[in-house]
Order: C-alpha cells, then sequence, then structure tokens
C-alpha cells in the first residue's frame, strides 16, 4: 500500500482490538451484534474468535496484520482490505454498546475504545479508497 499512514493505523487498530479483548473480558462485555450472541460466556466467545461487544474477533484482527504487512499486495489485496475495514467499521455500529449507556461502573477507557472502533476504521476506509481508486484525496 502507498500511504505511510495505513500500517500505523492498522497497527493501532489491532492494539485497541486486544485490549478491547481484555477489557471485554474483564467487565464480561459479551458481543451481541444485531442482538446475536452465543449462549457461552465472554471468555470462550473472544478465545473462539467472536470477539467481545468492544472488540473484533481475533481471527479479522490477525487477518489486518497479515494485509498490511510488509509483503507484496495486489489490487485483491486492496480491495480485500477494503472489504475488512468496512466490516470492523459496520461491526462496530451494530453493537448495541456503541449506542447504548455503558454499562454501570463502566469507566473512561471504555468509552474511549467504543469510540476508537469507530474512528479508526474510518480512517482506514478512506485510506483504503484512497489507494483502491488510485487517487489522492484532497483537502482544501
Amino acid at each position: 500500500m502507498s500511504s505511510r499512514l495505513l500500517r500505523p493505523m492498522s497497527s493501532a487498530y489491532i492494539g485497541l482490538g486486544l485490549l478491547g479483548t481484555v477489557i471485554g473480558v474483564a467487565y464480561q462485555l459479551k458481543g451481541r451484534p444485531l442482538g446475536i450472541s452465543t449462549p457461552f460466556s465472554v471468555s470462550f466467545d473472544a478465545i473462539a474468535g467472536w470477539g467481545t461487544a468492544i472488540s473484533a474477533p481475533w481471527p479479522m484482527l490477525a487477518m489486518l496484520g497479515l494485509m498490511t504487512g510488509p509483503l507484496r499486495r495486489s489490487e485483491w489485496t486492496k480491495r480485500g482490505l477494503l472489504i475488512l475495514v468496512a466490516l470492523f467499521f459496520v461491526g462496530s455500529l451494530v453493537e448495541p454498546i456503541t449506542w447504548s449507556p455503558l454499562p454501570q461502573g463502566a469507566n473512561a477507557v471504555i468509552a474511549m475504545v467504543v469510540w476508537g472502533n469507530i474512528v479508526l476504521p474510518a480512517g482506514l476506509i478512506t485510506l483504503c479508497l484512497r489507494n483502491v481508486l488510485g487517487t489522492a484525496i484532497k483537502y482544501k
């Protein structure tokens, strides 16, 4: 990818995902995208790759790391990366914790993770669109 910001932003999002997993398990913040959940514990869901209310599933985070790593990329990889970061963004939007009041006893770190789950993927989408379209986005 030609953008200098893509790897650092991807790394920041992966770190945020890991932090969100730890906090999600500690506070028992079960992932419920579109109201769908499993009957298992938050810990099991996180390990199994379902994620938590404030973290993306680890297989998706691993794929992000692979797709933004130092390997040579094709046009298909660029398009796949755009789809992946769009899924991160949409996944955060469909989590009830994004739109509902935070649980009792929650702290500012949880709010920052929820906020970061919207802002970082939005920035990654912008960078990926720039790479897929092959044009620079110019700001006035």
